[in-house]
């Protein structure tokens, strides 16, 4: 299952999908911010690139961090970290 949420009248943004960490907005966003797709109500798909890198006020991840997470989303997005 994947994770998305609402950009309102845009659309939505798949957040993650798992098992595919380079199709992840998230890694987009934790790295910086451009490529997101974005799935448009006429069931379209538009790419955006000004979407700020997160986390947003505060430090951002290391290469080595991203690397854990995109990992995690690779495995499956396992509950309970992989094993």
């Amino acid at each position: 299952m994947a994770a998305s949420a609402d950009v309102g009248e845009e659309g939505r943004i798949r957040l993650l999908l798992p098992w595919h960490s380079a199709h992840s907005n998230l890694i987009r966003a934790l790295r910086d911010g451009k490529g997101f797709v974005v799935r448009v109500p006429d069931g379209t798909t538009r790419v955006r690139d000004d979407i700020p890198r997160m986390p947003q006020g505060g430090k951002h991840l290391g290469d080595d961090e991203i690397a854990v997470i995109a990992a995690w989303i690779d495995a499956g997005c396992p509950e309970h970290g992989a094993e």
